[in-house]
């Protein structure tokens, strides 16, 4: 039963990516070449693996660079397959190997994470990671339980997850539960620069979703003034496009946001703000010309005194001109001159909550019940109406 390439048995939740080139072998019998274990099936239990079998090794990725491993000239990819998993056009099972053979090399691992203090104790999974344009549906398991209590397992199972991707498509990943309200995504493996993949997720709550790279907050995607519609994450060329990338639906409360690049490492968060809904007595078209989004924003932050990076419209609509906004939490890290901790350096005892510093959930807070009375204020007192050069015919705000 001796093979040349063979999977750790026991790594249920992870393998790293491994590159194979210039591999010369003492024989030809092509059996002996890999071998991909299958999960444990022992461990489906609540004190391994809970409820259906960890997913790690169905998300094995080998690399052939030239072919000299699956022995052909061009090489491809070889990886894990999942019983409930579907099958990719450029990707042939081979039953010897316990393995798909994929022609593409453009896979990669993606890897996710709760940041929440329950990441240890409060399960969502399973987890799906879906492209139905070629036919892909992960399902992934959280992390087995590693720990002991005494004689005991620790009931604790880190909610950690990686996914094989192939680079260049869109990925919506869902849950029948609740997300945290924070998740950390980063590659694993070997990525250039150049590669990338969209994620969509979607939210089962009104808050405002964003994004930081690398401890810092990366603005939302605005309004085409041309087209006078929201610019969406796909029409944008690739070249163009950079880790973290987004847009935030707030109709659908999805967020659509891109991976892309060696160190791309994002997290995407929930955040509270003020949801405000203000309709102007002006006609749609002049609001376009004289005013547009990016002079809303400019203009509505001068009335507020806050940092306009602060406010993010999402939707600009006729009746008379009616604009929904956001006016987000103050947690700029460039603003207050404090960096955002780095989840990987965090401790993984559920203790500290890494998703808030202690004490900023009311601050936060306050300050935005506060922002809210100063607005409404300032309406009444037709401040809004003569920054913006036209009455308020009405306006609804609350905190989310």
């Amino acid at each position: 039963n001796d093979v040349v390439v063979d999977t750790n048995f026991s790594a249920s939740d992870f393998t790293t990516m491994h590159l194979f080139r210039d591999i010369t072998f003492l024989t030809t019998d092509t059996l002996k070449r890999v071998r991909l274990d299958d999960p444990d099936p022992l461990a489906v239990k609540v004190d391994d693996c809970g409820e259906f079998i960890c997913t790690g090794q169905y998300n094995v990725i080998i690399k052939d660079e030239d072919g000299s491993l699956i022995g052909n000239s061009t090489g491809g990819t070889i990886r894990g397959e999942a019983p409930e998993s579907t099958i990719e056009s450029d990707c042939t099972p081979k039953a010897d190997w316990n393995a798909l053979v994929c022609e593409s090399k453009d896979y990669a691992q993606l890897v996710f994470e709760s940041l929440d203090s329950d990441k240890f104790e409060r399960l969502f999974t399973p987890i799906y990671v879906i492209n139905e344009e070629i036919g892909f549906n992960n399902k992934l398991n959280t992390q087995r339980d590693h720990h002991w209590n005494h004689f005991y397992t620790s009931m604790r199972r880190l909610s950690r997850f990686n996914s094989v991707v192939k680079l260049g498509y869109k990925y919506e990943v869902k849950t029948g539960a609740t997300w945290p309200s924070a998740l950390r995504y980063r590659w694993n493996g070997n990525i250039s620069d150049a590669d990338e993949v969209m994620i969509y997720q979607s939210f089962d709550t009104p808050k405002k979703v964003g994004v930081k790279r690398n401890g810092k907050i990366v603005k939302a995607l605005g309004f085409d003034s041309s087209s006078r519609e929201p610019i969406k994450v796909e029409d944008i060329p690739s070249d163009e496009k950079e880790c973290g990338t987004h847009r935030y639906d707030r109709a659908t409360q999805a967020i659509t946001f891109v991976m892309k690049g060696t160190d791309c490492d994002l997290k995407i968060y929930l955040q509270s703000a003020i949801e405000v809904s203000l309709r102007l007595d002006l006609p749609l078209n002049d609001f376009w010309s004289d005013t547009g989004a990016t002079t809303f924003i400019s203009r509505m932050a001068a009335v507020l005194g806050i940092n306009p990076a602060r406010i993010v419209v999402t939707d600009i609509r006729e009746g008379s001109t009616i604009v929904d906004f956001f006016i987000t939490e103050d947690d700029d890290p460039e603003e207050d001159g404090q960096d955002e901790p780095d989840p990987a350096n965090q401790p993984e005892n559920g203790e500290e909550d890494v998703v808030t510093k202690d004490g900023s959930v009311k601050i936060r807070t306050d300050e935005l019940q506060s922002l809210k009375t100063s607005l409404i204020t300032k309406a009444e007192k037709g401040e809004v109406a003569e920054k913006f050069g036209s009455p308020v015919l009405d306006m609804s705000v609350a905190v989310v």
